[in-house]
Formats: structure tokens, C-alpha cells, sequence
């Protein structure tokens, strides 16, 4: 017997582009309230989850006055389009979010044709829409292109440049949607929320700059939406809609920006690095805390909230979030910018230049290093193997929770230059408390765990709780393997690493950055030019883009479980196992 929810889904499953616009006010209605209903029961709550959610009325309204794909419908990150998932034929894969291989969060053009882009970064959606949209003009080509940019992008560098290039930029066939759902940071933020419908409060910023500015519109009014956005299709300027709408409407617990953390679950690295914060910045009042993103998010409340002076939001715009920490480190601050290591690519040259060049002393901390999980590939942390090449950069890789607070206390105690401290993803390790005791001078070298002569296994940050069960099974095996937590990454210790290397004849280095430009290599680099008598195998990451995926997953996928490692050890050096 069809339950309701089968007949929900077979509903929705027939939902199609043409059914949206062929659809009259009171079945969009019906509809939007379908596919609300669908999302809260079929994903978990999340910042995909409230975004989709505040985003189906406008979804509809999209579909019914473009026609995707011959328009092009660009969703910033991505973010925003589990409804416009269902339109486009996308039910039935639902069942399959956050699994491996399984249906992305986010929009991927290899699952439909009606997703322009592989979504990334937040605030890229303006720059590749002016873009296509300068191509269409000089193919002849009158076909809309449609950038959905929410609040919280707007405020980033990427979409300013954009935003500046498009206003003055001569007729192409681009409409811009703000997608405002109060979010955001700054004097945007508060822009935006003092814009009024009845117009008693003009727009001035876009009109100024050219725009045909429309709204605010209700985000969830569908027949004001249409009317607005088919205003926007024939506009003689390009036109940037203002939509407001309800982030995570109709579930409360996809509408929380951030709820304070239960004290009694598993406790996770992010929630490791803001107590040793927190801890250090009670102690000196000279730390300050910037954390681009963060101010809503769970782990950062309680830190925001007990230094309200001293942490700061600049919103999502890590490449400024950097050069201000330089400027804090010039007036005799110690700054400590805490974001996401994929996140951090983007401030690689403000690193580089504003901070290192003058050797100024800023803390780095690059969450979700290594695999990030369930995300979105770009997400992987697993390109961190671009920071070794920064002069001046002390780069840390700590194995559990307890180095995680070790490393930050310690650096914030006596920081004198750049130094990042690359945490992994997710739940905590709690391995070997007993580092908080470590005397300052044992901290700050690798760490031997075993020591052995036939072989050394020297592990990266999270990969020592994979290395050490493959350390004990060799020596089961009558393989006399050492371990070695290595600690620190650049520049590579070199009278502690020549005695390592000097133990035994053959290394093994664990790791989950990329192989290639890993520290394995840089090891193995270091052996050829020292003439060390000793042979290096490397495992890490393969170059190249990963599928989103459990750590488990991922370890397997790339060779990184204790039975591939196991297996290729003994059969690069014949080795019985």
C-alpha cells in the first residue's frame, strides 16, 4: 500500500521544468509546501538544508519565467538548490545525500544539465555569470543568464569585483537575484535590512552604480516574484532583483544559525581549537581572534560572546581576514585567524605577502585539514601542501585534541613569526594526553613513539591513529618498525630528522595531503641531497580531486587503511607479513 510519502515522492518526481511554468498560483502554492515538506523529511538539518528551504518560492519563480537550461541558472555555491534539484528531476537521488558517490549538496554539472557550474567557493556566482554572459552577447545569443547571490556572499571580495565590472559594463543579457536572508556581515548586512518596500527608505548603492534595482520583493510571495523577475528578463539595464526571504522556513532546527554545543557529546577538533583559544585569550589580552564565517556557528558563540571586543566576523572574505591580521601584528597584537583550510586557499597571497614577507607574528589555524568528510570536494584540505612553499611560515600538524591545544597554547605563549597549525576534520582523537606534561624543548621535536631498526614509520597529524596499528602489525611480524609522530612540517627539522632517517634503512610516510607535494616527498627530497642511506615510501593523497566521502571511505579509496599500507610495505621490499 502507497503511503503518503510514497505519493509525495512519485509526486515530485514528475516535477519538471515545464510543469513549473505551465502551473497556475494556487498549485505553485500547493507545490512549494510539497517540496518544503520533502526537504525537512529527506535531509538532515543544515546550512544546505536552511538555505534550500528559504529558497523554493523563488526556485519556482525562477523556473517559471526562465527556461533552463537554454537560460542559464547560476546558484552561488550552490547552497541554495535542493528545490531547484527537485524541479530539474532530482527526486529519487535524495535517498542517496551524503553518501559516497551519492548525490551532491551542492550544484554539479555531471548530474544535470540544468547545473552551470561545479559550485565552490561562496561569491563566485557573479563573476561566472558576467562571464557567460559577455559570451552569449558576442555569439548574438538573447538568452538570459540569472546569478543567485546571497547575503552572505555579497559580502565577499570576489563579488564586489564582480558586482563593480558588471555596473559598468555596456547591455548584456545578466540578471542579478539577491537572495537576502538577513544574513551576512557589516555595513552590507545592515544596508540591506534597512531597505523598505514601500520605498520611504530609497536604494541608493545599486541605483548609484547603475543597476535597475527591483525590490525588496517578498521571497516567498510567488506571484510577486514572477512579476518582479520577469521585469528583470526585459530590463534595458541589468537589473539586480532584492529578494528577502526566511532562511530554513518551516524547520526550526534548519532555521538555527547555531545552537550552543551539547557539553556532553563527542567533542570535535573545532571545538579543541576555540577552548584553547578561549583559554589563551583569558590569559592575554594582546590575542585577538578573527574568524572569518564564524560568528554564528556553534563552536565559535560561546568565544564571540565572552570576547566580544577582541573576536571578530569580517565575514566570508578570508584574503581581507588575513591582511588584517597583519595589521593587528603591527600595532603589537597577536592575531589568530581560524578558517578552513580550503577556505585559506584564498588568502594564499595575503599570507605570502602581508604577513610572511615581514615576518609578522600571526597564528594560522586551518580547520578540516587533510579530508573533510561529506562536503563538497573542493573542500578537501588535502592541497596543504601549498603552504610549505611559504617563506618565513612555521607549518604544525598535531595528531590528536590534546597536541591541537598543546600547539595553540604554546605558540600564543611566545609567538614570534607566521606559524599555521593544520587541524583535521571532525570528531576529536584523544590519544596521548600525557603531551600537555612534554617540557617545551621535547615538545617542539618530532616525537618517537617506537623506536625500531629495520624500518620507521613517520606519520602526518591525523594518520598516526592509522600508522600506529600498522607499526604494531609489522612488529607482530617479527619487523622491527619505529614510529614517528612528526609534528612539524616546514621547514622540515633537520638534525631531528637525520637521526630518525639514520635508525633504519627504510622510511614510510603517512599522510593525507597530496603525495606528490607532500611532506613524504620533501623527506624523500631530503635523503637525495644529504646522501642519507635510506629508502623512502610514500602514501598520500593522489593529485587530484576527490569524491566527498566518510574518512573510512576515503582511506580506502586512496590506499590509506592499515591493510593497503600493510600490503604495499611488504611487497615494495619483499617483507613477509
Amino acid at each position: 500500500m502507497m503511503t503518503a510519502r510514497d505519493a509525495l515522492v512519485a509526486d515530485l518526481a514528475k516535477l519538471t521544468p515545464a510543469r513549473v511554468r505551465a502551473a497556475n498560483g494556487a498549485e505553485l502554492t500547493d507545490l512549494a509546501a510539497k517540496i518544503r515538506r520533502f526537504i525537512i523529511e529527506s535531509t538532515p538539518a543544515s546550512p544546505a538544508t536552511a538555505a534550500s528551504l528559504g529558497a523554493i518560492e523563488l526556485t519556482l519563480a525562477l523556473h517559471r519565467v526562465f527556461e533552463s537550461p537554454d537560460d542559464k541558472i547560476i546558484w552561488d555555491t550552490g547552497h541554495q538548490a535542493y528545490a531547484h534539484k527537485i524541479v530539474t528531476g532530482r527526486t529519487d537521488q535524495f535517498r542517496t545525500l551524503n553518501t559516497y558517490g551519492g548525490m551532491s549538496a551542492y550544484v554539479t554539472r555531471s548530474e544535470s544539465e540544468h547545473d552551470v557550474v561545479d559550485a565552490t567557493h561562496r561569491g563566485t556566482a557573479l563573476s561566472v555569470a558576467l562571464g557567460a554572459a559577455f559570451a552569449k552577447t558576442l555569439y548574438g545569443d538573447s538568452r538570459s543568464i540569472v546569478a543567485i547571490v546571497n547575503d552572505e556572499a555579497l559580502s565577499e571580495g570576489v563579488s564586489l569585483e564582480a558586482l563593480n565590472h558588471a555596473a559598468a559594463a555596456t547591455y548584456t543579457n545578466l540578471v542579478v537575484v539577491l537572495n537576502d536572508g538577513g544574513g551576512g556581515a557589516g555595513a552590507v548586512r545592515d544596508y540591506l535590512a534597512a531597505l523598505s518596500p514601500d520605498r520611504r527608505g530609497p536604494e541608493t548603492l545599486f541605483t548609484s552604480l547603475g543597476f535597475d534595482y527591483i525590490g525588496p520583493i517578498d521571497g516567498h510571495d510567488i506571484a510577486a516574484l514572477t512579476g518582479a523577475l520577469e521585469r528583470a528578463r526585459s530590463s534595458t539595464q541589468i537589473p539586480l532583483v532584492h529578494v528577502r526571504t526566511e532562511t530554513g522556513r518551516g524547520s526550526k532546527p534548519a532555521a538555527g544559525r547555531g545552537k550552543p554545543l551539547d557539553s556532553t557529546g563527542p567533542v570535535r577538533y573545532p571545538d579543541a581549537v576555540v577552548s584553547a583559544l578561549a583559554d589563551a585569550m583569558s590569559r592575554d589580552e594582546r590575542i585577538v581572534a578573527i574568524a572569518p564565517g564564524a560568528r554564528d556557528a556553534a563552536e565559535f558563540q560561546t568565544l564571540f560572546a565572552a570576547f566580544p571586543d577582541r573576536a571578530f566576523d569580517p565575514g566570508f572574505a578570508e584574503q581581507h581576514a588575513m591582511t588584517l591580521a597583519a595589521g593587528f601584528a603591527l600595532e603589537r597584537c597577536v592575531p589568530v585567524v581560524v578558517a578552513s583550510a580550503a577556505a585559506l586557499q584564498r588568502a594564499f597571497d595575503a599570507l605570502m605577502r602581508d604577513v610572511c614577507f615581514g615576518n609578522l607574528p600571526v597564528l594560522v589555524v586551518a580547520l578540516d585539514s587533510g579530508f573533510a568528510g561529506r562536503r563538497r570536494p573542493t573542500e578537501h584540505g588535502i592541497y596543504d601542501a601549498v603552504w610549505r612553499s611559504v617563506p618565513n611560515l612555521r607549518v604544525m600538524a598535531p595528531k590528536d585534541r590534546f597536541e591541537v591545544e598543546r600547539m595553540i597554547a604554546d605558540r600564543l605563549g611566545d609567538l614570534r613569526s607566521p606559524v599555521m597549525i593544520l587541524v583535521p576534520e571532525g570528531a576529536a582523537d584523544e590519544i596521548d594526553p600525557a603531551v600537555k606534561d612534554e617540557t617545551l624543548a621535547a615538545f617542539r621535536l618530532p616525537q618517537t613513539v617506537l623506536d625500531g631498526r629495520a624500518l620507521t614509520i613517520a606519520s602526518v597529524g591525523r594518520t598516526f591513529a592509522v600508522a600506529r596499528p600498522v607499526a604494531e602489525h609489522l612488529r607482530a611480524h617479527d619487523i622491527d618498525c619505529g614510529l614517528v609522530n612528526l609534528r612539524y612540517l616546514h621547514p622540515l627539522p633537520h638534525e631531528p630528522l637525520t637521526a630518525i632517517l639514520a635508525r633504519a634503512p627504510r622510511m614510510v610516510t603517512i599522510e593525507e595531503s597530496v603525495a606528490d607535494a607532500g611532506v613524504g616527498a620533501a623527506i624523500a627530497a631530503f635523503v637525495l641531497d644529504h646522501r642519507i642511506q635510506c629508502q623512502v615510501l610514500r602514501f598520500g593523497s593522489p593529485n587530484g580531486f576527490l569524491a566527498a566521502g566518510s574518512r573510512e571511505e576515503l582511506y580506502g579509496l586512496t590506499g590509506l587503511d592499515r591493510d593497503s599500507i600493510v600490503d604495499r610495505i611488504a611487497d615494495f621490499w619483499n617483507l613477509e607479513v
